[in-house]
C-alpha cells in the first residue's frame, strides 16, 4: 500500500500518562541525565521520540541494560556484574 499512512490506534492523554514507557523515560531522564521526551498531546511525536530511545537501546548496550536492571529490579546474570552495579 502506498501513499498516506492509516493510523489504526491513537492513545489517549490518559493511557500514555500511565504507560510504563513515560515511567521509564522520566527515570532515565532523571537517574541518567537524558533528554528523552514522551508526548503527552501529540502522540504521533512519540514515533520519532520511541525511534531515539531504540537508537540509543542499541548504541549503548551497557548502560542501556544497568537501567533495565536497575529500574525493573532485575538481577544480574553475574556476580561481577552485580559488583559493578553496587558500586555505581
Amino acid at each position: 500500500m502506498e501513499g498516506k499512512t492509516r493510523i489504526l490506534w491513537r492513545p489517549s492523554q490518559d493511557v500514555i500518562k500511565g504507560s510504563n514507557i513515560l515511567r521509564f523515560v522520566n527515570w532515565l531522564n532523571e537517574v541518567f541525565g537524558f533528554n528523552f521526551e514522551v508526548s503527552i498531546d501529540k502522540p504521533m511525536r512519540n514515533v520519532h521520540n520511541y525511534d531515539r530511545l531504540w537508537r540509543w537501546s542499541a548504541e549503548d548496550l551497557e548502560t542501556f541494560w544497568v537501567s533495565i536492571w536497575r529500574h525493573f529490579g532485575v538481577i544480574p546474570p553475574t556476580r561481577r556484574i552485580r559488583r559493578f552495579l553496587s558500586q555505581g
